[in-house]
């Protein structure tokens, strides 16, 4: 198998190997790097490696991306999800990791034009989780896009490229150059602010909204005008593009792709689970923020509403009251013993109610 691939461009000229690695094809070409397919004889296994591009780095600085970026792919490489490709070995500017066989989210979206909202929820739901997980491990991946979400054969989803974002982020800020397009990269990472993990939910959200519709959010003819609006605007409700979606997404999405950090859903498996009408208004945990209630405690919401992450049933209606009756209570109540006496005693009662009555 060592030799039995090779470039499927006879012009692009491929490295002989990384290391033990024996490259057989190169698979895709990105902005900060490149990927190819290789065969580990050790092993005896394909593999895939992950190359930066050293030219992209800033020359003065380089030695030091270099080694951010092992440190980065050292962290990467201790995670343990089945939802995350594993990586298996580290050089000096690649990672050598799982060879996923199948497409991935990019190619789906082309070929399909959109996914249903099922569809959706079954792909992105194991990805929330793996990103759920790497967050919880102090990782944030930065570059969460189609393109880096694999499906195999099986169906199943596995998230890719952790361990290199970091180094384009840090390489973008030094330039000054969007390495990439900012399609997917979340108002403070354009920015260059400091990326959290709901930085990372942006931008599953974003993948989430091109999944549903079939376009991103926010487009535009240069990566000027794209980052502008990425800055700026609204995002148009998904509904727009896709009026067979349920109406609660224009919500869901509003949120999702706040342009402040703190409105966004709080982890990745919070947004995806709100894209289920079944749990939607347990993920909308905020319609009523929490230490703003009245004062005595009692919380006013309506049907439907969500309080401290619990549903609210609607009340059952109450049936109308009876007119008021201006006579004395417990002349009724008298009526009613004359009723149910037997008719020995009603007359008694009867007259003794009479005389009562009397002005």
């Amino acid at each position: 198998m060592a030799g039995a691939a090779g470039p499927e461009d006879p012009e692009i000229v491929l490295p002989e190997r990384f290391g033990r690695y024996e490259v057989l094809a190169e698979l895709g070409d990105g902005a900060m790097g490149r990927v190819y397919k290789a065969w580990d004889p050790v092993v005896t296994r394909t593999v895939a490696i992950k190359t930066i591009k050293t030219e992209r780095l800033p020359r003065a600085h380089s030695a030091e991306y270099l080694e951010r970026f092992r440190r980065e792919a050292q962290a990467a490489g201790g995670l343990n999800h089945p939802n995350i490709v594993n990586i298996f070995d580290i050089g000096d500017d690649h990672i050598v990791m799982e060879c996923i066989e199948g497409q991935d989210l990019q190619e789906r979206i082309r070929h399909e034009g959109r996914l249903s909202p099922e569809a959706v929820s079954a792909l992105l739901g194991p990805i929330a989780e793996a990103l759920d997980h790497a967050h919880g491990a102090g990782i944030i991946h930065r570059d969460i896009k189609p393109a880096n979400i694999m499906i195999q054969a099986d169906g199943q989803p596995k998230l890719t490229d952790f361990g290199v974002a970091r180094v384009a982020d840090s390489a973008m800020t030094a330039t000054g150059e969007i390495l990439g397009s900012p399609t997917y990269m979340s108002p403070e990472q354009v920015a260059g602010l400091e990326v959290t993990p709901r930085s990372d939910v942006y931008s599953l959200a974003v993948v989430a909204y091109e999944a549903l519709t079939g376009q991103p959010p926010f487009q535009g003819k240069t990566i000027t005008a794209v980052i502008s609006r990425v800055m700026h605007d609204k995002p148009p409700p998904p509904r727009r593009w896709n009026a067979e979606l349920p109406t609660r997404y224009d919500d869901v999405f509003a949120r999702a792709l706040a342009k402040e950090p703190a409105q966004r859903f709080a982890t990745a498996s919070e947004f995806v689970s709100a894209l289920d009408l079944r749990s939607f208004e347990l993920a909308l945990d905020d319609l009523v923020p929490l230490g703003e209630a009245p004062d005595a405690g009692v919380v006013e919401v309506g049907p439907g509403d969500a309080v401290r992450g619990v549903a609210v049933e609607p009340a059952p209606p109450i049936a109308p009251s009876p007119p008021a009756i201006s006579a004395r209570p417990w002349v009724w109540m008298l009526v009613g013993v004359l009723i149910a006496t037997t008719a020995l005693g009603a007359a008694a009662l009867l007259a003794l109610a009479i005389y009562l009555l009397r002005p």
